[in-house]
């Protein structure tokens, strides 16, 4: 039998104003993370995600980065996919402490969200 320790917090708040955002369901592949410290693969809260289909799929800065011009929009929490895909909330709309995030967005890639604010 296996068993899997979990520890369950609140993770990073990525959100300038945690009441005023609009998010998706999504599916967050692991494509382009890399293993941490623990054996995990980690996508970090505030990675710039892009669409394939349904699928959010990498992020910009990555090895297999997509054109920033297809960014989709930003992941809310950190979301584990150590074992695969896994599902995830991707913010379209709302107000993001740039402090916050992993990398700034650039100039493509505010274009690419015009609903997100970046303070």
């Amino acid at each position: 039998m296996k068993v899997v320790k979990n520890t369950y917090d609140s993770g990073k708040e990525i959100l300038y104003i945690p009441d005023h955002y609009l998010g998706l369901p999504v599916m967050v592949q692991q494509g382009g993370v890399a293993t941490n410290g623990e054996g995990k693969k980690i996508r970090l809260a505030g990675s710039f995600l892009a669409q394939t289909g349904m699928l959010a799929v990498t992020t910009p800065g990555a090895e297999d980065a997509p054109d920033t011009s297809d960014v989709f929009g930003v992941l809310l929490r950190d979301t584990d996919v150590t074992a695969g895909a896994a599902p995830g909330t991707v913010i379209i709309h709302g107000v993001v402490n740039v402090s916050k995030l992993p990398d700034a967005p650039d100039d493509a890639t505010k274009a690419a969200l015009p609903l997100v604010k970046f303070m």
